[in-house]
């Protein structure tokens, strides 16, 4: 059986439709005071932050702002825009450890390992850690709520990890249209499936 070759998608397939809000992000979100108030979309963390490299001592972490999605679903990001930046790692890990018991995430504790996902939002975390002021388009310091009520950081690696494996399944597979399932004799409702 032969099937023909999927037509590659033009540049503006993979133009940015809306922010990517994760699922654990969703869920938070409406009942914990964020520092979101001062980006263009209320509530949309400001920076995307992935642990890169790290020692004992040290972690190198890769900083964007928070991407947006595709109509695929997939992430963009900015890539001109990436910065590095190398912290101390026991303070982020108390920076870490302190997000995720302010959220009740299973094993605040955990020690961080490479490829820990965060959504970071401007504040004390941004500024002192990352050495990242607000632009002026998005505020500054001063908009930034100083009670400390509000979280700065939420562990977001179960959801980056999923969209992540999602996006490089589809990049290696075709899409699949409903005429290519009859075909394979996989457009079956569940029932016919299992009898």
């Amino acid at each position: 059986m032969m099937f023909e070759q999927r037509v590659p998608p033009g540049p503006d397939h993979f133009a940015p439709v809306a922010a990517w809000v994760s699922p654990h992000l969703a869920e938070v979100m409406p009942s914990v005071p964020h520092r979101g108030a001062t980006f263009e979309t209320p509530g949309v963390p400001d920076f995307y932050v992935v642990i890169d490299e790290m020692d004992e001592r040290c972690c190198r972490l890769t900083v964007d702002r928070w991407p947006d999605t595709d109509e695929d679903g997939r992430l963009v990001f900015d890539d001109e825009a990436t910065l590095l930046r190398t912290v101390d790692a026991t303070v982020l890990h108390d920076f870490v450890t302190d997000a995720r018991q302010g959220t009740e995430q299973l094993a605040p504790e955990r020690p961080l390992r490479i490829g820990d996902v965060f959504a970071v939002w401007w504040g004390q975390f941004a500024d002192a850690v990352l050495d990242l002021r607000p632009p002026g388009t998005h505020g500054d310091a001063a908009d930034v709520d100083p009670s400390g009520a509000a979280i700065e950081l939420l562990d977001i690696t179960a959801d980056a990890r999923e969209i992540t494996n999602a996006a490089a399944q589809a990049a290696a597979c075709p899409v699949l249209t409903t005429d290519d399932l009859d075909r394979l004799d996989l457009n079956r409702p569940d029932s016919e499936a299992d009898s």
